[in-house]
């Protein structure tokens, strides 16, 4: 398993299930970005919400994130994956001796999978060794990439790339990112492998833009609850595990920032700062902060 490889799956963990959604986005902007300031008595966090995989045309972002950043002691991300080489041995991505995607599948969903491959302009004898949730995000990714989105046009990207002089501190590890995973792709229902199922979660990358770009919370709310996910994950479970489960966690190292005398600046998947158990929400609850999105 190659570095760059690991560090693709880590990148598309929050957007692994895209979900279809209509292209109405009247009325949908405030004006604001994905960013929230969050004051304590003692300290200053700033929470970014993040694209994973971005455009050349996102950037230079908006001043406003970039002042935050520029006035931060310290960068968090979920995973820095600048030094995501050391989960290598726990990735379960390819099956193994001679086994392949065709002995998951019916020879019936082989054929829609190959449908999916030659859509993606991909060969389907390069993803046969690949286990079968791997080979989706692979194709997702190559197709992402065809169309202008690129991992290191990410947002946690850029700003690793400009933390010289800050600390880089992470609210979780690799391991427990790539352990999620592995558990993601066993949970594939098979009977979802259909093109028209899988070009939604492309198409509905502008839309995820659009919102994120906007700080439109509702907007992207909405896109990621409107419909069950394309590749049907495990359903209600897997998304607690995938969201919420990880912002309980995420929450306490947060509180523990604000306890401090520095400031932080905290990237996490825009997913994970909306919804009812969102990040943001789960910190207003606590009444004790100062919370502005910006």
């Amino acid at each position: 398993m190659t570095k760059k490889l690991i560090k693709i799956t880590l990148l598309l963990l929050v957007f692994i299930s895209f979900n279809s959604f209509s292209e109405d986005m009247s009325d949908s902007t405030n004006n604001k970005n994905f960013l929230w300031e969050v004051k304590s008595e003692n300290s200053t966090v700033y929470l970014l919400g993040s694209i994973h995989i971005g455009k050349k045309e996102m950037y230079p972002l908006n001043p406003i994130i970039e002042n935050s950043f520029n006035a931060s002691d310290n960068l968090v991300v979920e995973v820095n994956i600048n030094n995501a080489s050391s989960a290598s041995n726990s990735v379960d991505m390819v099956y193994s001796g001679d086994s392949t995607v065709k002995n998951e599948l019916s020879d019936y969903r082989y054929e829609k999978l190959k449908e999916i491959a030659k859509y993606c302009n991909i060969p389907s004898i390069m993803i046969n060794k690949f286990r079968l949730g791997y080979s989706l995000i692979f194709l997702q990714l190559k197709k992402l990439i065809e169309l202008g989105y690129i991992p290191d046009y990410g947002v946690d990207m850029y700003f690793l790339n400009k933390a010289e002089g800050k600390r880089v501190l992470e609210l979780e590890t690799s391991d427990s990112q790539i352990e999620l995973m592995n558990s993601l792709v066993y949970s594939v229902d098979t009977n979802t492998i259909d093109l028209e199922l899988f070009k939604p979660g492309i198409e509905i990358m502008d839309s995820l833009m659009y919102a994120w770009q906007n700080g439109n919370t509702k907007y992207l709310e909405e896109i990621l609850t409107s419909q069950d996910s394309i590749f049907s994950f495990g359903g209600n479970d897997m998304d607690y595990k995938l969201n919420d489960e990880r912002n309980f966690k995420m929450i306490e190292k947060i509180e523990d920032y604000l306890k401090s005398k520095e400031k932080y600046f905290i990237i996490v998947g825009a997913a994970h700062l909306v919804g009812e158990n969102g990040i943001i929400n789960l910190l207003n609850r606590k009444n004790k902060y100062f919370i502005k999105q910006l």
